[in-house]
């Protein structure tokens, strides 16, 4: 029998891992969520909650990445939005939210989520998203010429 935090481990080694295929399982994005022992109030859980939260969050970006590239929009849209809720600040996640919007050729959406992230980190840090950041959007954003 496996814990909880044991199969988190095991599914973000697997997404992480340079290379393989998407296994069925390791779609879900379900057991990349979740506090480690919410209930206890213990210093040393501290490191090992910032710990997890790190390993899930680069494996729900990961696995949106994996997702994206096999044209699964919807569910790397899930597994993005999954990552954007346990760090709203990180610009990688909201940058691979952006690009698989563009890929489906959703470019509004894509300018909603830049509009969001922009609003967040200047409320929040007085900073604006990197230019690199901005490009992706203003260039998907030109008309072609006709």
């Amino acid at each position: 029998m496996t814990t909880d935090l044991q199969q988190c481990r095991a599914q973000a080694a697997r997404l992480l891992a340079p290379g393989g295929e998407l296994s069925v399982e390791d779609t879900n994005s379900s057991p990349l969520t979740g506090d480690l022992l919410p209930a206890w109030d213990e210093d040393w859980l501290l490191i090992e909650r910032e710990r997890l939260r790190q390993v899930q969050l680069h494996a729900l970006e990961a696995l949106a990445v994996r997702l994206r590239n096999l044209g699964r929009y919807p569910e790397a849209i899930d597994a993005a939005l999954r990552a954007k809720a346990i760090e709203p600040l990180r610009e990688s996640v909201h940058a691979v939210l952006i690009d698989i919007c563009l890929d489906e050729g959703n470019v509004a959406a894509a300018h909603g989520y830049l509009r969001q992230y922009s609003s967040v980190l200047w409320t929040e840090l007085g900073l604006r998203p990197s230019p690199r950041l901005l490009e992706r959007v203003r260039d998907a954003s030109r008309l072609p010429r006709l």
